[in-house]
């Protein structure tokens, strides 16, 4: 099934393309989520979307759905982002987010801004609206979604989640060190694992490690942006589009463009 992309995201897709190889940073954006709070994260891809070898250079993970212009990144369920977007979900409300994201080889600035959701182990599952297109009328596989994502973290990614809560404090916390940064407070080895086999690895893990994979595993999540407004702002040829998406359901949420003042 394919469906077209919308331009805004054509042009992004193209710049990580080209300028990924030079520099890794093209992959880092300021992720803002609420209650107002700003981090840098790793964009993981859009959603049911993998590179392959196509005129593109991608295709559906599930062929059996159309590819998607949400954007994904990961975090631990145990982080206050996390939390966050869990509470505005239970509550039966919108976690609004925001992306601020600048391409340097690229000299382009974009501002997405949607609506946040989390698919965890605990709530594999997400509002209808999300979910890709499907020709058939099948419902979209969270879980397997989740899974595909999580393994192809690294191996030292994959261990990270399996540590104590993210900004709690560190088990050597009353260490003092001397200098600056952060590289001069030195503390001696930690108790957690430094990395963590794949599922496909799994077989030839010891007890220990299939436990602490299982743990990766359950704190591990996706944090899904719906993107319903996208400023870009091309400096290189000094232009300036707003892209909107419109909330009606019969013509499936199509992108309207506005060209604006730089």
């Amino acid at each position: 099934m394919s469906l077209s992309d919308p331009r805004w995201k054509t042009l992004l897709a193209r710049s990580i393309s080209e300028h990924i190889g030079n520099d890794k940073s093209t992959l880092y954006y300021v992720l803002t989520t609420p209650p107002l709070s700003s981090r840098y994260v790793v964009h993981r891809g859009f959603l049911n979307e993998q590179r392959a070898d196509t005129p593109e250079g991608v295709e559906a993970a599930d062929k059996g759905f159309a590819r998607s212009d949400s954007l994904l990144t990961t975090t631990d369920i145990r982080a206050p982002k996390a939390v966050a977007i869990q509470q505005a979900q239970d509550k039966g409300g919108k976690a609004e987010g925001c992306v601020a994201w600048w391409i340097e080889g690229a000299q382009l600035q974009f501002r997405i801004s949607g609506t946040l959701h989390l698919i965890s182990s605990s709530n594999p599952s997400a509002p209808a609206f999300l979910a890709p297109r499907s020709s058939k009328g099948e419902t979209f596989d969270w879980a397997a979604e989740r899974s595909r994502i999580f393994a192809k973290l690294s191996p030292s990614l994959r261990a990270s989640f399996a540590r104590p809560t993210p900004g709690s404090k560190h088990p050597q916390g009353d260490v003092k060190g001397a200098g600056e940064g952060e590289a001069a407070h030195e503390v001696g080895e930690t108790e957690w694992p430094k990395e963590l086999p794949s599922a496909k690895e799994e077989k030839e893990a010891d007890e220990e490690q299939k436990r602490l994979l299982a743990l990766a595993e359950k704190n591990f999540a996706l944090v899904v942006l719906h993107p319903t407004r996208v400023d870009v702002v091309d400096l290189a040829r000094d232009r300036r589009s707003l892209f909107e998406r419109s909330e009606s359901e019969k013509d499936g949420g199509e992108w309207s463009e506005t060209q604006l003042v730089p």
